[in-house]
Formats: structure tokens, sequence, C-alpha cells
């Protein structure tokens, strides 16, 4: 577990995808300490694409949980594509060529 003092943002990174879903590294804020929290987790298909386009994670910010920008990392050319139809637009590529892509907040 990585913890860290900084207040970055929130994000979800998929690691990996199959028929089922998609395995991801959540990393997020402990609201109480101020920590770097990451946790690895299988997300199913249905669930994930659901939270991004049919607004799960606005819902969950009117509950009081904030969220910024959503970035993600994708390692193959279905992982590109996914992220694009979610409304992900390229941000960076790292330097062993994954790409980074963001859907910025409102």
């Amino acid at each position: 577990m990585n913890q860290n003092k900084s207040n970055s943002a929130n994000s979800i990174k998929v690691l990996g995808e199959n028929k089922d879903g998609y395995d991801v590294l959540i990393t997020s804020v402990d609201q109480k300490t101020g920590k770097i929290v990451e946790h690895k987790d299988f997300i199913k298909r249905e669930l994930f694409d659901s939270s991004v386009r049919l607004g799960y994670l606005e819902k969950i910010e009117k509950e009081g949980f904030p969220i910024t920008d959503i970035t993600a990392s994708a390692v193959s050319s279905d992982g590109i594509r996914f992220l694009e139809r979610c409304g992900f637009s390229q941000y960076r590529e790292l330097p062993d060529g994954n790409r980074v892509f963001m859907k910025k907040g409102r």
C-alpha cells in the first residue's frame, strides 16, 4: 500500500481487461488522514461501463464523495477504444509508450 500526504485526485487505472470485466488499481485519498491509499480490485464490465456512462460517479459525488478528474491508462488498442467511447481524451504518453487518458470533471 502506497501512502503519502499528497492531495492528488482519486483515480481508477485499468490494469487489464477480459470478457467479464476489468482489473483495476483504485487510488484514493483517505479523507481522515490525507494519505494516498491504493487497492487492486476487479470490476465487472457492466458496473464499470454504467459507472462511467450513466452518471453513477456524479450520484456518489452528490452524496459527499468528491470526484474531480478521472484518469486511466490504456495498454492496448481495445483499451484505447473503450476509453474514447467513455469520453476520455489522451492526456499524455508515458516513456514506456503507454498512454494516459483523462475525463475532466465539471
